[in-house]
Protein backbone atom coordinates (compact mmCIF):
# COMPACT_ATOMS: atom_id res chain seq x y z
CA UNK A 1 0.00 0.00 0.00
CA UNK A 2 1.41 3.91 -0.98
CA UNK A 3 1.43 5.92 1.99
CA UNK A 4 0.50 9.72 1.29
CA UNK A 5 0.43 12.76 3.56
CA UNK A 6 -2.83 14.37 3.42
CA UNK A 7 -2.04 17.20 1.40
CA UNK A 8 -0.41 14.85 -1.27
CA UNK A 9 -3.55 12.23 -0.82
CA UNK A 10 -6.39 15.24 -1.62
CA UNK A 11 -4.36 16.05 -4.73
CA UNK A 12 -3.95 12.56 -6.14
CA UNK A 13 -7.84 11.46 -5.45
CA UNK A 14 -9.35 15.31 -6.49
CA UNK A 15 -10.55 15.12 -2.71
CA UNK A 16 -10.87 17.76 0.38
CA UNK A 17 -10.47 15.69 3.56
CA UNK A 18 -9.30 16.56 6.57
CA UNK A 19 -7.51 15.02 9.52
CA UNK A 20 -10.93 14.34 10.85
CA UNK A 21 -11.89 12.62 7.92
CA UNK A 22 -8.86 9.88 7.67
CA UNK A 23 -6.40 7.43 10.20
CA UNK A 24 -2.61 8.29 10.03
CA UNK A 25 0.13 7.43 11.08
CA UNK A 26 3.81 8.19 10.69
CA UNK A 27 5.64 7.33 7.73
CA UNK A 28 7.37 8.80 4.54
CA UNK A 29 4.98 10.45 1.97
CA UNK A 30 5.77 8.55 -1.01
CA UNK A 31 5.04 11.79 -3.28
CA UNK A 32 6.46 14.24 -1.41
CA UNK A 33 9.31 12.25 0.84
CA UNK A 34 8.27 14.56 3.98
CA UNK A 35 8.19 12.34 7.32
CA UNK A 36 5.06 13.14 8.27
CA UNK A 37 1.47 11.39 9.17
CA UNK A 38 0.31 9.54 6.13
CA UNK A 39 -3.29 8.53 5.63
CA UNK A 40 -4.09 5.17 6.33
CA UNK A 41 -7.70 4.55 5.93
CA UNK A 42 -10.34 6.81 4.81
CA UNK A 43 -13.69 7.00 7.26
CA UNK A 44 -16.62 5.32 5.41
CA UNK A 45 -19.24 8.41 5.99
CA UNK A 46 -16.37 10.87 4.45
CA UNK A 47 -16.25 9.34 1.37
CA UNK A 48 -20.03 8.75 1.20
CA UNK A 49 -20.26 12.94 1.98
CA UNK A 50 -17.77 13.68 -0.78
CA UNK A 51 -20.02 12.46 -3.54
CA UNK A 52 -22.83 14.96 -2.23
Amino acid sequence: MAYFCLDCFNLIEGTNLTYEDVDCDMDFCERCGKNTNCVVSVHKNSEEEEDM
